[in-house]
């Protein structure tokens, strides 16, 4: 296989063309639809980002409204570690990541546990459009 198999297709060349590939495919579908949609992206790619490899079994939250802002969860690790993720197709302004992060604050003190097992956060975002990066 020469190198001319393996390119990448042109969407995913640059951050504009994703996002333009992206919102092109999503064009018809209403808000839910489009966040559905993004859900079912993001869980496939998710088993392939090797910063989360020691976790399997991906899996959509059977729950779709008061899901506490978990869309899809991992099966938990032998050392007990599990995956929430939640994915926002677009995030406007600054305050729907204080949301988020505020969602899943109260998800941890929820376990019963009585310790966090939020040890660990990462944010996996698109680059803001410029209007978006002007109000952060």
């Amino acid at each position: 296989m020469d190198d001319g198999d393996r390119a990448l297709p042109r969407w995913l060349s640059d951050h504009d063309a994703f996002t333009a590939h992206l919102n092109e495919q999503l064009a018809d579908e209403n808000p839910h639809g489009k966040g559905l949609r993004f859900v079912n992206f993001v869980l496939a790619v998710l088993p392939r980002v090797p910063q989360v490899s020691e976790f399997t079994d991906f899996e959509r939250n059977k729950r779709l409204s008061h899901d506490k802002g978990v869309d899809i969860l991992t099966a938990a690790t032998d050392g007990g570690r599990q995956l929430f993720v939640q994915s926002k197709f677009k995030i406007r302004r600054t305050d729907e990541i204080d949301t988020i992060l505020s969602l899943f604050e109260a998800l941890s003190t929820s376990t019963g546990s009585g310790k966090s097992p939020f040890k660990e956060r990462c944010l996996i975002r698109r680059k803001p459009s410029r209007q978006a990066s002007r109000s952060m």
